[in-house]
């Protein structure tokens, strides 16, 4: 859009940015023309910094007083056929064009990046870094090195997790886990689809969301990290009660800041957890119905690459009108486990738990037994387990046998 309004000689923009260091060079990256500052202090409008204004030129000004006359800046420009970019004006005026935040241009990032990083790695770590401003680019880069040794993803977002894009409703989540049991039908969703948020495909065929149902404890939350994991890219989750505000009009100021953040970071996985709870409140101010209206809105419309993934345990709750097409793409059911997939989810737990504490006998039969007694073999779901619940017969089984080592061990000391 800058660059848009930049080609077409628009008088005065409105922008913002959080890298003043470099805005000359981003400005003249991102529209093809040399970038200089303008005064807006200077009492001769026509004066920037003692040289006059010339026909076609691109002039931008940071940070501007609150004193300046911008209809005579307007008009200062409209002669000179010149653009003015206001760069975080202390409040946007009606006669500018308001292009919202300057995204440093991608060929900046990728020649930066191209300086540090091994052909193997290059995409990956480009796509780690978007979102950022150019100033943040190379800072979160040395102390990824710095601090990890290694130029990658993972350590690029290690450090933005812990330091960077802190925005209120919109925290980056770790992907990081012990054990996860994957569906079939999310492995094979993974596989047929997942690729296409990293290619470069066509609008038409880049997958929008997923939601996701079931019982609580059933690894719906899980789910959205093993899709950003096998993806390898970054898990953002929103918090819509972190968005809610008294002050009129913040709350939906703070939901298209949160989202517009998370299309900086295109491509990524944002997850919306539990969403029914934003249906079933009883909201007198019309700040839910509001906030609701912008997210409908914004699944529908939006075109970047930030796949959105839902969670909820009340489908019943969940509007039609929010998983329709061109909005999600389906909706995954998930299911506890019966005594078969028990059997293998407490094998491998009691296996990786057991090496983490180094804890070795652990019996995950019986274990299996626990849970699903003989009489409890038939295939009725009623007697089926969440991930959650065999997960924590696992990890008090680990517990016990590691205070019985450490008591056997005192014994014999």
């Amino acid at each position: 859009m800058l660059e848009l309004a930049v080609k077409a000689n628009l008088p005065v923009i409105g922008a913002t940015t959080t890298d003043p260091v470099n805005l000359g060079a981003v400005l003249h990256a991102a529209t093809g023309k040399v970038a200089n500052v303008f005064d807006c202090s200077a009492r001769d409008l026509s004066l920037p910094l003692g040289t006059r204004l010339q026909p076609g030129t691109l002039y931008y000004a940071y940070d501007p007083p609150q004193t300046v006359n911008w209809l005579l800046v307007y008009q200062a420009f409209v002669t000179k056929k010149s653009t003015l970019v206001v760069v975080n004006p202390k409040q946007m005026h009606c006669v500018m064009f308001d292009v919202g935040a300057i995204r440093v241009p991608k060929k900046m990032v990728r020649d930066f990046v191209k300086k540090y990083a091994s052909d193997d790695k290059f995409e990956d770590v480009y796509r780690a870094l978007s979102g950022l401003s150019y100033k943040d680019v190379i800072e979160v880069s040395k102390l990824a090195m710095t601090a990890h040794g290694e130029y990658t993803p993972r350590a690029i977002r290690a450090i933005r997790q812990a330091h960077y894009g802190a925005v209120r409703g919109l925290q980056q989540v770790s992907t990081d886990y012990l054990h996860y049991e994957p569906q079939m039908d999310l492995m094979k969703w993974v596989a047929t689809h997942g690729s296409l948020l990293k290619l470069d495909a066509p609008e038409l065929l880049t997958p929008r969301g997923l939601l996701f149902c079931g019982p609580p404890g059933t690894g719906k939350t899980m789910g959205a990290k093993y899709i950003a994991k096998t993806l390898d890219l970054p898990l953002y989750m929103l918090e819509i009660g972190s968005v809610m505000s008294k002050w009129h009009g913040e709350s939906d100021e703070n939901l298209r800041t949160a989202l517009n953040q998370a299309e900086l970071n295109e491509p990524c996985i944002l997850l919306i957890d539990e969403v029914e709870k934003l249906f079933k409140g009883t909201d007198d101010s019309g700040i839910s119905t509001r906030l609701l209206a912008y997210l409908l809105w914004w699944l529908q419309e939006h075109k970047t690459k930030v796949f959105t993934i839902m969670t909820t345990n009340d489908q019943a709750s969940i509007p039609p009108e929010l998983v329709r097409p061109g909005r999600l793409d389906r909706i995954i059911e998930f299911f506890r486990l019966d005594h078969l997939q028990a059997a293998k989810f407490i094998a491998v737990l009691v296996a990786k738990l057991g090496k983490a504490v180094g804890v070795t006998g652990i019996d995950a039969k019986e274990i299996l037994v626990g849970l699903y007694p003989d009489a409890s073999y038939p295939t009725s779901q009623k007697y089926w387990h969440s991930h959650a619940t065999i997960f924590e017969a696992v990890l008090e089984k680990v517990r016990e046998s590691f205070i019985n080592q450490s008591q056997d061990e005192e014994s014999v000391s």
